[in-house]
C-alpha cells in the first residue's frame, strides 16, 4: 500500500442521466456524478489497468459547474448550461444539469435529452490525494476495509469535479437513462475499457420493483481484452514520442511529468520548447537558434499565423480560421485579443525567421543553419502548415464574405451526393377531398413528369513553392486566396444565370423555359413578352404570373423580385420607389398614386444580364442577355441553386505538401455546386424590346 498527492491531470467519467427528473418548464434533469464503486480504467503513471474507488466524503463539491458539448472549452458556445445543487445522497455524487434557454445550438441537445435520444454525459474530475493498493492486498482507509482483486486498486480520498459534458456515446453502455419500472440488466464487468482514461460508472443495482419490470435486451458484449490491448499500445506509442521527442535537452523530471499527466505530442512540444528556452543562460544562444524578436514574448501557432494576418491588414479577431481538430483539441474559430496581441509583435517576421520559429514549435532539438534545410525542416513539420493553412482559409472566407451574391431569390437545396436527383410533382388530385363519415382518404398521385439535376465539383489549386520562401514573397502569395474565395463565391450566381440566360428545355413539359405559346398548347409556358421596363409592361408581367395554373388549381402566384442588368437599374428604382406615377395625357389625368410600390418587389441589379452576359462554369461555353431584358421572380421553386450535403455551401480547403520533384506546399479548394430550372410557373421574363 502506498499513498500519493496526485499531480493535476483531467479523467472523462461517466455520468448517469435520471430521466424521471426531467423537468420542462426550468429544462433541468437530476445525473449521478460519481459512485463508490470500484471502476477499471488507465492509469498513466503505471501505464497499466487499475481499479479505482472515489470516496464520497472526500470530493470537493463546487457550487456550480459548467455543462459543455463534448469536453470542448475553448469558446463560449461551447457552454449548454451548468450543474447545480451539487449534492452528496448517500454514497453517490449528485447533480441538477440546468440548460440555457434561447440558444438553438442548446435547445438541440435539451430536446435529445427531453425526448430519450441522448443519454450519455461524461464528467471531467481532478484526483490530488490516493492510497493505492497493491494486487490481492488489503488497507484500511478512513476507517474502512478495501481489497485490491488481481490488479492494482487507487482509493481517491480527495479529489475534485471540474465539469461535465453532453456525449453521443458515453464510455460505460450501461450508464443510460432510468425510468421508473425499468430494470438494467448489464454486468458490472461488461463495460469496455477506454485508453484515454475515460472514467466509467458502473451500473446501477436494481432497485427494488413496485411494478412488472420492463424487460430490456442485455448489453452486447465487448472484447475487453481487444480493448485493453489497444489501449496499452497506444499508451506505448505516446510514450515513446515523448522520450523521442524530449531526447537530451529534456530532463528527467520534466519527462516524468509529461508521462505520468498524459500530455500529448502537442502540449509536449510547448512545454519542451519553453524548457529549453527557460534552462538557457545568456549569452549561450548563437548562430540560428537566435529568435528575431525578444524571449519574452510567448510564441504559439496561432500567434504566428495571427501575426501574418496583420501583415496582410486583417483584424486577427474578426476573420473566420478553419476550425477542426487538432491533437485532440478543438482549435476556435476566431482569434482571442491575447492571440492578436501576440501576432503584433511577429507580424514584420520574414519568411525565414517564420520557419525557424515554427521548427522549434515543432521541437526539434537542432535548428538547421543553413537557410534551405531550415525551409524544408519547417515544411517537413505541422506548425508551419498549420499557420500558413489558418491565414490560407481566413483570406479565402474574406474573398468569399466580400463578393455579392444576387441569388436570394432562387430555392436552395442540399443534395447527398454527385448522383442524378429528380424533382417531382403531384398530379391535381393532390388536393382535399370532402371525406364522408367512416371513409378512408384517397392518395395523391405523383406525376409521371420530372426534372433531373444533379451537383458537380468546381476545383482549384495553389502553391507556395520553396524558391517563394527563399525569395520571401510570401506575402504576395497569399494574395491568392483571396481572389479564389472570391471566385468559389461567384460560382453559383454564374451557375443560375447562365442557365437563366440558355433557357434550357424542361422536360416535363418539352418546352423551353421561357416561351410565348400559350399553356393549352403542348410545351407552352406563356411566360415571354417584349414589353419595355415600365409601368405597363410590369403591370402586365404581375398580371401574366397570377393567372398561372398547376392541372386548373390557381396559384395565385405574387412576384417577390425583379431582376435587371444596371442598365435599367435607374428606371427600376424609378418604378418601385416613385410615390406617385403621373399620366400627362391631356385627354385622362387620372391616378398619380404608384401602386407598383405596394407590390413590394425586391430589386436585383446584376451585370451577368447585361449584353455582355457570363461564362457557364460547367459547358465553359458564353450566354448573353441584353441592356434592356428583365425578370419577375416569385419565392417559389423555379430555379434551385443546389450544394452538396456537409459542405456548409462553402468552399473546403486542404492542405498538401510537393513532392516527386517540386518542393514546397500547396492548398485545393472544391466547391459541390450546381443549378437547375424545375418549373416555369415562378418566373415571367420580358426581352424588352417593345
Amino acid at each position: 500500500m502506498s499513498s500519493h498527492q496526485q499531480s493535476e491531470r483531467e479523467i472523462s467519467g461517466q455520468l448517469d442521466i435520471r430521466a424521471a427528473t426531467v423537468n420542462e418548464e426550468s429544462r433541468t434533469v437530476d445525473a449521478v456524478l460519481s459512485t463508490e464503486r470500484p471502476v477499471e480504467m488507465w492509469d498513466w503513471r503505471s501505464g497499466g489497468m487499475i481499479d479505482e474507488v472515489l470516496l464520497a466524503d472526500g470530493v470537493e463539491l463546487p457550487r456550480q459547474l459548467p455543462l459543455l458539448d463534448t469536453h470542448s472549452r475553448f469558446r463560449l458556445s461551447d457552454v449548454l448550461g451548468s450543474i447545480r445543487n451539487i449534492r452528496q445522497e448517500g454514497a453517490e455524487t449528485v447533480g441538477t444539469l440546468h440548460f440555457a434557454s434561447g440558444d438553438d445550438e442548446v435547445d438541440r441537445v435539451w430536446n435529445k435529452v427531453r425526448q430519450g435520444h441522448l443519454t450519455d454525459v461524461s464528467v471531467g474530475y481532478r484526483v490530488t490525494e490516493y492510497i493505492d493498493i497493491q494486487p490481492d492486498g488489503k488497507a484500511s482507509v478512513n476507517g474502512r476495509e478495501f481489497a485490491a482483486g488481481n490488479r492494482p486498486m487507487r482509493v481517491a480520498t480527495k479529489w475534485k469535479l471540474r465539469e461535465a459534458s453532453m456525449v453521443p456515446i458515453g464510455a460505460d453502455e450501461a450508464a443510460k437513462l432510468r425510468q421508473q419500472g425499468e430494470l438494467t440488466m448489464a454486468k458490472p464487468n461488461d463495460a469496455p475499457v477506454v485508453a484515454d482514461a475515460e472514467r466509467q460508472a458502473p451500473p446501477e443495482k436494481p432497485a427494488e420493483q413496485r411494478e412488472a419490470p420492463v424487460v430490456v435486451a442485455p448489453t452486447p458484449s465487448v472484447d475487453e481484452g481487444a480493448i485493453r490491448a489497444e489501449a496499452i499500445k497506444q499508451e506505448r506509442e505516446r510514450v515513446n514520442k515523448l522520450r523521442e521527442l524530449a531526447g537530451d535537452d529534456v530532463s528527467s523530471e520534466v519527462l516524468e511529468r509529461a508521462i505520468s499527466e498524459g500530455w500529448d505530442e502537442a502540449r509536449a512540444n510547448r512545454e519542451f520548447l519553453q524548457h529549453i528556452r527557460d534552462a538557457r543562460q545568456p549569452g549561450q544562444q548563437t548562430g540560428p537558434a537566435i529568435h528575431s524578436r525578444s524571449h519574452d514574448q510567448a510564441v504559439t501557432e496561432r500567434s504566428l499565423a495571427a501575426g501574418m494576418l496583420i501583415a496582410g491588414g486583417f483584424d486577427p479577431t474578426k476573420v473566420r480560421v478553419d476550425a477542426e481538430i487538432r491533437d485532440g483539441s478543438r482549435y476556435r474559430n476566431t482569434f482571442s485579443e491575447q492571440e492578436a496581441d501576440g501576432g503584433h509583435e511577429l507580424r514584420n517576421l520574414s519568411a525565414v525567421d517564420l520557419c525557424r520559429e515554427c521548427v522549434m514549435l515543432d521541437g526539434r532539438r537542432t535548428v538547421p543553419r543553413d537557410r534551405v534545410e531550415l525551409i524544408r525542416a519547417a515544411m517537413s513539420g505541422t506548425h508551419l502548415d498549420r499557420v500558413f493553412t489558418s491565414n490560407v482559409y481566413a483570406r479565402l472566407m474574406a474573398g468569399w464574405d466580400e463578393t455579392p451574391d444576387t441569388t436570394a431569390w432562387c430555392q436552395a437545396e442540399d443534395v447527398p451526393n454527385f448522383m442524378l436527383q429528380e424533382d417531382i410533382t403531384l398530379r391535381q388530385n393532390a388536393s382535399l377531398e370532402k371525406l364522408p363519415r367512416g371513409d378512408t382518404a384517397t392518395h395523391a398521385d405523383f406525376s409521371d413528369d420530372y426534372e433531373t439535376y444533379k451537383v458537380a465539383r468546381y476545383a482549384k489549386q495553389f502553391v507556395a513553392d520553396e524558391q517563394d520562401f527563399i525569395d520571401d514573397r510570401l506575402m504576395a502569395l497569399m494574395n491568392v486566396p483571396l481572389e479564389m474565395g472570391a471566385a468559389a463565391r461567384r460560382l453559383i450566381p454564374d451557375l443560375v444565370y447562365s442557365l437563366l440566360l440558355s433557357n434550357p428545355t424542361l422536360t416535363a413539359t418539352t418546352g423551353a423555359l421561357f416561351n410565348a405559346t400559350a399553356e393549352s398548347t403542348a410545351g407552352g409556358h406563356a411566360n415571354l413578352t417584349t414589353a419595355v421596363l415600365g409601368s405597363t409592361g410590369l403591370k402586365a408581367g404581375i398580371t401574366a404570373m397570377a393567372n398561372k395554373r398547376l392541372d386548373n388549381v390557381p396559384l395565385n402566384i405574387r412576384p417577390q423580385f425583379l431582376l435587371i442588368p444596371p442598365d435599367l437599374e435607374w428606371t427600376g428604382k424609378e418604378l418601385l420607389q416613385s410615390g406617385e406615377i403621373r399620366d400627362t395625357t391631356a385627354s385622362t389625368r387620372y391616378g398619380t398614386v404608384n401602386v407598383l410600390r405596394g407590390e413590394n418587389l425586391t430589386l436585383v441589379v446584376e451585370s451577368r444580364l447585361d449584353a455582355t452576359g457570363v461564362i457557364d462554369p460547367s459547358s465553359k461555353a458564353a450566354v448573353t442577355g441584353s441592356a434592356t431584358n428583365w425578370f419577375l421572380a416569385a419565392n417559389r421553386r423555379t430555379v434551385k441553386k443546389l450544394y452538396r450535403q456537409g459542405t456548409s455551401r462553402s468552399p473546403q480547403l486542404r492542405s498538401f505538401l510537393l513532392s516527386q520533384g517540386q518542393w514546397g506546399m500547396g492548398w485545393d479548394i472544391n466547391m459541390d455546386a450546381g443549378a437547375a430550372a424545375v418549373d416555369y410557373r415562378g418566373m415571367h421574363k420580358s426581352a424588352g424590346t417593345g
